[in-house]
């Protein structure tokens, strides 16, 4: 990720951080610090996922109620069942299972883990055999129940004629035999087959998963979620057996349905909040509708205030916390962005400071040694008195050497006995006669070479004038990885060199084994 991005993504970080503390100080200390404002804003998330979740199931309940109302009575035979309460089951993680009876059947038809269970018989039969199945409905094990294997006898009558009742769709909270799924909520109502016999369909929900899925939200203690139903039925869909919270749950659920029947009679079904007193304790419920063709009507929370002011209080200072965590990350990417330019830097050789011409006339005055070395010229020689573009390769040979080593700087335009001769023959080598076209010159040798980034990166080119004459010098880093010299072979082939500085020197190294010992000291590869 470049530069930029890691900016952009630390900017964000600490933005957030700054905004969300900044709510905890101008809005969540003073957002809904009364029980009845508490109370509303909590039901907000909550009817939302209760509506989904209603949402959901009301595609599964259409989806099989429509494959019975085109079946025949003479078509509702085990296997045309089967088929199709497996494809409504395995689409629905909450439905755990479907209920049906006529006046001459009764079918039962489970998920059991991986499994299905499925019983088929004539009403009138005192015993039931049932059948584990597959997913693809192969049957595994068979047995017969002797011992009211899913609702007891009690539980049984009041599920099929809970519905004969109005005709009304019902809500019934009952408990089964089955280990492990003793509390069970089930949604009957009524159908007619194709050809007009009536059939009594009940959708199967275990009480933990329907309770669970729309308490996600609500991490606060001891919320208390009731249905009302259109038929006026109350329950409350909670798994527990403890004796105490039953019995608590039991007194608020008694004060919910008084709620529930003021609220029908005078708050014409628009959401309201109520509180009340029990226990020496103040409680804070609020009733909203919920618009749905299951048969629910409203639903409520029922909150204590002690609970609801404490769960409120921990949601605001995580905005504190969360603020201060997302600043922390922020800067830890900004150090960690810096960390990574520094340490580039260093492997890189970082750039020295700008040679002064006072730093420039000491150099000179030092002579050559392993950072400083003479050229006369780019390309005009001296013995010949004319271009030669050999000389170039002797430059490029220079700066490579440099930089596979401790770098250095390159004079050009003194000759070895550090007399200054400028570059005014260089010049008259050129197309243009400047000093700008030779820089333009020299740095394209030196891409060439080595690329771009080198040539704008890793070099500093200055045209100082000493003694009236201009020069140019050449401040080279270090690499951080093995810069190669690429030249031409007697037969013209394009072949690569290793150029480091011995001394004063330049000097190529020919001995593989030694370029490799070399590389592996300076480098570490």
């Amino acid at each position: 990720m470049s530069k930029k991005g890691y900016l952009f993504i630390s900017a964000i970080f600490i933005l957030a951080g700054i905004v969300s503390i900044g709510y905890y100080f101008t809005n969540a200390k003073a957002h809904g610090k009364y029980g009845e404002e508490l109370i509303a804003n909590s039901t907000i998330p909550l009817k939302a996922d209760l509506s989904k979740f209603l949402s959901n199931v009301d595609k599964s309940i259409f989806s099989f109620n429509q494959e019975i109302q085109l079946t025949n009575q003479s078509g509702l035979n085990p296997n045309r069942i089967d088929t199709i309460a497996n494809s409504i089951l395995g689409s629905d993680s909450y439905l755990k299972g479907v209920v049906f009876f006529t006046e001459h059947l009764k079918y039962v038809f489970l998920k059991d883990g991986d499994t299905r269970i499925t019983t088929f018989a004539l009403k009138k039969d005192s015993l039931l055999n049932w059948k584990r199945l597959n997913k693809d409905l192969k049957q595994i094990s068979e047995w017969t129940d002797t011992y009211n294997f899913f609702l007891n006898k009690e539980n049984r009558y009041i599920l099929e004629n809970a519905p004969k009742q109005d005709g009304k769709v019902k809500w019934l909270k009952l408990r089964s035999e089955i280990p492990g799924r003793k509390d069970l909520i089930l949604q009957i109502h009524q159908l007619k087959t194709n050809d007009g016999h009536d059939i009594y369909v009940s959708y199967v929900f275990q009480t933990s998963d329907f309770s669970g899925f729309f308490l996600k939200k609500l991490s606060m203690k001891n919320p208390m979620v009731t249905i009302l139903t259109r038929s006026g039925d109350v329950f409350t869909p909670v798994a527990i057996d403890d004796s105490v919270v039953i019995s608590r749950i039991a007194k608020e659920e008694n004060e919910v349905k008084k709620i529930f029947t003021t609220w029908q009679t005078t708050m014409n079904h628009t959401p309201h909040s109520f509180s009340f007193e029990m226990d020496n304790e103040v409680y804070w419920t609020r009733v909203d509708s919920l618009h749905n063709r299951l048969g629910i009507e409203a639903f409520s929370l029922t909150v204590s205030e002690q609970n609801l002011s404490a769960f409120y209080s921990e949601i605001t200072i995580l905005f504190v916390y969360a603020g201060g965590a997302l600043i922390f990350l922020g800067l830890v990417i900004l150090l960690l962005m810096w960390f990574r330019t520094k340490s580039s830097k260093l492997e890189e050789g970082e750039l020295p400071e700008r040679h002064s011409i006072e730093e420039m006339n000491e150099l000179i005055q030092q002579g050559e040694s392993e950072s400083v070395e003479f050229k006369s010229s780019l390309r005009y020689d001296y013995h010949q008195e004319k271009e030669n573009k050999a000389l170039e390769d002797v430059i490029i040979k220079s700066i490579a050497a440099f930089s596979n080593a401790k770098g250095g700087t390159l004079f050009i335009g003194i000759d070895d006995n550090q007399n200054i001769l400028g570059l005014e023959n260089d010049y008259s080598t050129l197309k243009r006669k400047d000093v700008d076209y030779f820089e333009l010159h020299l740095r394209k040798l030196i891409k060439n070479q080595f690329g771009i980034n080198f040539s704008n990166n890793r070099l500093i080119v200055q045209f100082p004038e000493l003694d009236g004459k201009t020069i140019c010098v050449i401040q080279i880093t270090t690499a951080k990885k093995p810069i190669y010299v690429k030249v031409k072979s007697k037969q013209g082939q394009m072949m690569e060199k290793f150029y480091v500085r011995n001394g004063n020197s330049s000097q190529e190294i020919t001995s593989l084994k030694e370029m490799e010992e070399y590389i592996r000291n300076r480098f570490g590869r």
